[in-house]
């Protein structure tokens, strides 16, 4: 008879299971940590920057195909004291639907989704929410606001998304277009 006690025997003396917790979690696993939730929503590509970027935003609309299965939310610095025509610069540059984001709207794969001005931007489970901007001196964090919903409600599929967008824009620069990447 072997006298040598094994990692799980011990364990089982001290009152914890016999099996760690990482081999049980590998058939069973958890949804705590990542929300899975998100591979059930189309993938979604956030655009963030400020009015200097529009033409970079343009060049990007003309190479994505528009029938990538893809959501695009646009998040920019707008003043929020004016109207924004972004929504009509970039239906220019692409077939897919463009329209300003609207409260509590389901978002669709093919449509892009541009952030109105003199609001904030969440993605919540498939959804845009907008709140009033609150305006700090000197601080512009509506596109870092927008990023952590979508990291919340997408958990590891943003990366997926960024990949698939690589890949089609990439398709479309080697059959003669230009993209915004180079």
């Amino acid at each position: 008879m072997n006298d040598t006690k094994t990692d799980s025997d011990a364990a089982a003396g001290n009152g914890l299971p016999a099996v760690s917790p990482d081999f049980i979690e590998q058939d069973f696993p958890l949804d705590n940590v990542v929300p899975t939730r998100g591979y059930h929503m189309p993938p979604m590509v956030g655009l963030g920057g400020s009015a200097g970027g529009i033409v970079a935003l343009q060049e990007f609309f003309k190479a994505m195909p528009a029938d990538s299965g893809m959501v695009f939310v646009v998040i920019m610095h707008l003043s929020p004291t004016h109207e924004s025509t972004l929504a009509d610069l970039l239906s220019r540059t692409t077939t897919m639907k463009v329209v300003q984001a609207t409260d509590g709207v389901k978002v669709h794969a093919n449509h892009v989704y541009v952030i109105p001005p003199g609001k904030d931007l969440a993605t919540v489970n498939g959804h845009l929410r907008l709140h009033p901007l609150e305006v700090e001196r000197g601080k512009r964090v509506v596109v870092d606001l927008f990023f952590r919903s979508l990291a919340d409600t997408h958990g590891r599929t943003r990366r997926r998304s960024f990949s698939r967008a690589r890949m089609a824009m990439a398709r479309s620069a080697s059959s003669g277009s230009r993209s915004a990447a180079g």
